[in-house]
């Protein structure tokens, strides 16, 4: 059983004891799924609330694997969904792309107004899965900062952690793990244009009828989905086809050190 610092975890969410509602996002991920667990180890149950963002573009399982987290620790959830039909946006917007994601904005920035609404005179804090090692952008987040944009207050109780200590809290836990990180090493949208090709090959092989979506969408905008403006049909070019491998040699997850904290990994969703 590995040792989480109490004491450390205890001071960090000591600034909970000054918000009269904490809202912790949950994706279904392993990042937010233990963020959320230590939440719920260290925050009042009273004011704690786990927010998951639904969308019709999330992988299969997904919602469910949430609202089971949630029933078996006695806690609060709230499902959101987008404002609008995402996929007639995208029909006639065009598929969110690295300079317009506009999918942030219309799955989580609107739904989150709704929320916010039923706190009235409230003060709220937000708390999330984001960590150091997740990307570059992210390399310099706190522990605790206020967001310029729109002036709330968010706590990164997991902001300097290894992937490898995540999944080793996971295993030891026993917590909960969506399928798809038997091929993949993220969970998000199962069409998110930040995805590698080699992620996109993944979902054609593993899911494809989440690929035909995928493709159907871009038949219908006649915008693409991909990395540097290029279409999914593209996917079929020969030489991309032949760097399909077997899953375990598709990501560095799949190394020995890696593969052998997932091993006891409890996996659930989709199969």
């Amino acid at each position: 059983m590995v040792k989480i610092e109490t004491l450390k975890m205890k001071k960090q969410f000591a600034v909970t004891d000054n918000y009269d509602v904490v809202l912790s996002t949950c994706s279904g991920g392993k990042d937010s799924f233990v963020s959320s667990f230590l939440a719920s180890h260290f925050v009042d149950p009273e004011k704690l609330y786990i927010l998951y963002y639904s969308s019709p573009w999330d992988f299969p399982g997904t919602r469910e694997l949430v609202e089971k987290f949630c029933v078996e620790r006695g806690l609060n959830l709230i499902v959101t969904a987008p404002n609008v039909d995402i996929n007639k946006f995208c029909v006639s917007y065009g598929p969110p792309n690295q300079r317009s994601r506009w999918c942030i904005w219309k799955i989580k920035a609107d739904p989150t107004r709704k929320v916010l609404a039923k706190f009235p005179d409230k003060k709220i804090l937000f708390v999330d899965g984001n960590t150091r090692e997740e990307s570059y952008q992210r390399r310099n987040i706190p522990l605790f900062e206020t967001k310029r944009f729109n002036d709330r207050d968010v706590l990164h109780p997991i902001f300097d952690w290894s992937e490898k200590r995540v999944w080793t809290v996971i295993r030891s836990f026993c917590l909960p793990i969506h399928s798809v990180y038997r091929w993949s090493n993220r969970l998000s949208c199962f069409c998110c244009p930040l995805q590698t090709d080699s992620a996109w090959l993944s979902l054609r092989r593993f899911h494809p009828d989440l690929f035909e979506q995928a493709l159907k969408l871009e038949r219908e905008c006649g915008k693409p989905f991909r990395r540097g403006y290029q279409f999914l049909k593209d996917l079929e070019a020969p030489q991309i086809k032949t760097g399909l491998r077997e899953p375990r040699k598709m990501s560095l997850r799949f190394d020995r050190r890696r593969l052998s904290l997932l091993t006891s990994c409890n996996f659930e969703g989709l199969e």
